[in-house]
């Protein structure tokens, strides 16, 4: 079975689905269908969620898995936020510094959570 793609390989153009077939009575269904916003993803993007829901949204996990810095992590997570429509408004300093006060993230997070803020 082939991968779903959003861009038609020759023009670039958006793509739809026309036609979905049941593998096992073989009826199929003609007209146009939509695609789900995560079909936007690539195949990394996909693999990255994936991970993320796997560690439990833990970012430094993230780090490990896949040997990056905490920035990288958070613009790849900004990347598909992006992609999937979801946008999340900045947090204030005062939210940071409750979150690194409640031990919810690291210092290291804490400075580059208020520089995103800036």
């Amino acid at each position: 079975m082939k991968n779903i793609f959003n861009d038609c390989p020759i023009c670039g153009g958006k793509v739809v689905i026309s036609k979905v077939k049941c593998v096992k009575c073989k009826t199929s269904f003609e007209n146009e269908f939509s695609l789900n916003k995560l079909n936007g993803l690539s195949d990394s993007q996909t693999k990255f969620v994936i991970s993320f829901l796997k560690n439990d949204g833990n970012i430094k996990s993230m780090e490990n898995e896949y040997n990056i810095s905490y920035p990288t992590v958070k613009a790849r997570l900004n990347e598909i936020k992006e992609i999937l429509g979801v946008n999340e408004e900045k947090q204030t300093r005062g939210e940071i510094l409750d979150k690194l006060y409640n031990g919810e993230i690291t210092v290291d997070n804490a400075i580059n959570l208020i520089k995103e803020a800036e």
